[in-house]
């Protein structure tokens, strides 16, 4: 399968941890009221591919194809650490604390404030409420 790597282009653009504090917040928003439920590896890194796919350019973060979807190594390890934090309990599907959830949101404020309308744009493909991500800052 190949690989899909975004680096730095003249598209728009946020880092790694932002594209995947959205990303991941963004399935887990789908899926949050599932008791039980929750986003895999593999949707977190569709909704990454999204981004690309909208004309975002994520930084040090590499997609691979697999037999239906997509997959990161990158997520993979930041579902990791949240793990190992105490940020999630569960690594399949993810389940993520209120923490947790807390910790992402300010992964994605803390880049908002050197590529707003990057980050405003990629919240607006993953169909994610930014008048409360965001409130204050762009």
């Amino acid at each position: 399968m190949g690989t899909l790597v975004s680096g730095r282009s003249d598209k728009q653009s946020i880092n790694g941890q932002a594209a995947m504090a959205l990303a991941l917040l963004s399935a887990w928003e789908e899926k949050r009221h599932c008791a039980g439920c929750g986003p895999t590896l593999e949707e977190v890194s569709g909704q990454i591919l999204k981004l690309l796919d909208g004309n975002i350019a994520v930084h040090d973060l590499g997609l691979r194809r697999v037999p239906g979807g997509v997959y990161s190594e990158e997520v993979e390890t930041f579902v990791g650490h949240l793990l190992a934090e105490g940020l999630a309990t569960h690594r399949s599907p993810i389940q993520l604390t209120p923490q947790g959830e807390e910790l992402l949101g300010t992964i994605i404020r803390v880049d908002s404030k050197q590529h707003a309308k990057a980050i405003r744009d990629a919240a607006d493909l993953l169909k994610l409420d930014t008048s409360e991500l965001l409130a204050g800052l762009i």
